[in-house]
């Protein structure tokens, strides 16, 4: 289940196709590192599940980094 059902992966609707995107365990993780000027994303539900890594694989990153 989904922590948030409308929005399974924060931050996901700004991804541009072809950049490099960060993967980080809270939400948190992902304001501070997208204050620093990268592309980052969360889960709403604190644990990734292969449906939302699926989202983020379907928007064709050039590289996924993942940061805990």
């Amino acid at each position: 289940s989904l922590a948030c059902p409308d929005i399974s992966v924060w931050g996901l609707e700004r991804f541009q196709e072809g950049k490099e995107i960060w993967i980080t365990e809270g939400i948190f993780d992902t304001m501070a590192l997208v204050n620093l000027g990268r592309d980052a994303v969360s889960c709403s539900s604190a644990m990734w599940s292969g449906i939302q890594l699926y989202q983020v694989v379907k928007k064709k990153p050039s590289s996924i980094v993942i940061f805990s």
